[in-house]
C-alpha cells in the first residue's frame, strides 16, 4: 500500500483539486497578469545513464516546462480543448515530438507584479493535462478548465468527501 504522507516526506507536492482556486493581488497597487505553461516529459530527451554503481537500469528524463506563447480554445466532440504552441525564445533545446509530454499538466500561472513589474508572487491552477500533439508537430493539444472543473465536481469531491468542506463528518465505524 502506497502512503501519501511516505511520498510526501521523499519529496512527492501534491496538488489538491478540490481546493477553489481564486487569485488577487495581495498588497494595494500590485496588479495581476496571466500566463500559461506546460510540463511534462518529452520523450527524445530520455536516455539511458550510467548506472555503474547501481543494480539494475538508471534512466536520465528530459522534462519540458515551457511557456505557451498561443493558446486557443476550441471545442471537439462537444468537448472543451486547447491547442497550445510553446515558446523556445529563452531555451537552449527545442523538441522534434511531443511525444512523452502526454499526461503532462498544462498550468494557468497567476503573477503578481508590484508597480515596478518585479514579480512578487505566483500561483497557479491546473488548467488542462496535455494528450496529443499536431501532425506538423509544433503543437500540443489539452483539455480545456472546463473537464478539469467537471471532472473535481463528478469524482474527485463525492469519491474523496474530506476534500469537500461543504459535507457532512464521515462517521467512522
Amino acid at each position: 500500500m502506497v502512503d501519501a504522507r511516505d511520498l510526501e516526506a521523499k519529496g512527492a507536492i501534491f496538488y489538491n483539486l478540490g481546493i477553489p482556486r481564486e487569485f488577487k493581488a495581495g498588497t494595494a497597487g500590485h496588479r495581476m497578469g496571466t500566463c500559461y505553461a506546460l510540463v511534462g516529459v518529452v520523450g527524445e530527451w530520455t536516455e539511458d545513464g550510467a548506472a555503474a554503481f547501481l543494480k539494475g537500469k538508471k534512466i536520465d528524463v528530459g522534462g519540458l516546462f515551457g511557456s505557451a506563447k498561443t493558446v486557443r480554445p476550441f471545442k471537439e466532440d462537444g468537448k472543451d480543448l486547447v491547442e497550445i504552441e510553446v515558446s523556445y525564445e529563452t531555451g537552449p533545446r527545442v523538441p522534434k515530438s511531443y511525444g512523452g509530454v502526454s499526461g503532462g499538466a498544462f498550468w494557468e500561472l497567476h503573477v503578481e507584479l508590484n508597480p515596478e513589474g518585479k514579480v512578487v508572487a505566483v500561483n497557479k491552477k491546473l488548467h488542462g493535462v496535455a494528450f496529443r500533439e499536431s501532425g506538423d508537430k509544433k503543437r500540443v493539444t489539452a483539455n480545456g478548465a472546463s473537464l478539469i472543473d467537471t471532472f473535481v465536481e463528478n469524482k474527485i469531491i463525492p469519491g474523496w468527501p474530506e476534500a469537500n468542506p461543504e459535507a457532512p463528518p464521515v462517521k467512522q465505524g
